[in-house]
């Protein structure tokens, strides 16, 4: 699955039932799984003898107007500050609504992550075919690489790894065609490569390079 899209930090006037926020998507998207992450803002004890669980339902809409279920945790809501569920049968939708029920504590409805994930329907970004390694040989823990910008990308994920087959290692590079880190170990080779994704997919690096 891919990332679709992300809103963040925001908080409601209240913990009252009925706030709501709403995200728009860009377009129609197949929407696979959604991660919800409560801020509890205003939040004011861990009363454990009270009421601790999140109570909202997420709806989802191509138009803003119509509105169908896609998540319901009004009556058993989870103790989850980080709810993540994956539907068994995936929806599509533009825009998404999570609405208040009950939030623990007293706190305000507040998110501090609502993600989408699956596919915008499109066509995956072109391969890297090119990019350049230069490991800096008065500290070799310091690497630099460097590649062309690839048609369709919305980000870039440097892999890398002891193996070609062990690339466990991974950077998320946004808006930008080069990076440098520096936690290489000393005497030892590493391979690396640059995978291009968008909303639609991910295509692996076409070339792996060791250094």
């Amino acid at each position: 699955m891919s990332p679709l899209r992300s809103s963040v930090c925001v908080a409601a006037a209240t913990g009252n039932p009925g706030e709501w926020l709403e995200a728009d998507l860009g377009k129609t998207c197949r929407i696979d799984a959604l991660q919800i992450d409560f801020a509890d803002e205003g939040a004011l004890s861990t009363d454990y003898l009270g009421e601790h669980a999140y109570k909202y339902f997420v709806e989802a809409s191509d138009d803003a107007k119509q509105w169908k279920p896609l998540l319901d945790r009004r009556e058993h809501g989870r103790d989850a500050p980080n709810d993540y569920v994956q539907f068994d049968q995936p929806a599509r939708a533009r825009y998404l609504r999570i609405t208040n029920v009950a939030m623990p504590a007293g706190g305000r409805f507040s998110l501090s992550g609502l993600r989408a994930f699956g596919s915008g329907l499109g066509t995956a970004p072109a391969g890297v075919k090119e990019f350049q390694v230069e490991r800096d040989a008065a500290d070799p823990r310091h690497v630099h690489l460097a590649w062309s910008a690839v048609s369709g990308a919305d980000f870039y994920i440097v892999r890398y790894g002891i193996a070609a087959d062990r690339l466990f290692g991974n950077y998320q590079v946004y808006r930008a065609t080069e990076l440098d880190f520096r936690a290489l170990n000393l005497g030892t080779d590493y391979f690396f490569t640059v995978d291009a994704v968008n909303d639609s997919g991910v295509t692996q690096g076409e070339k792996t390079l060791r250094h």
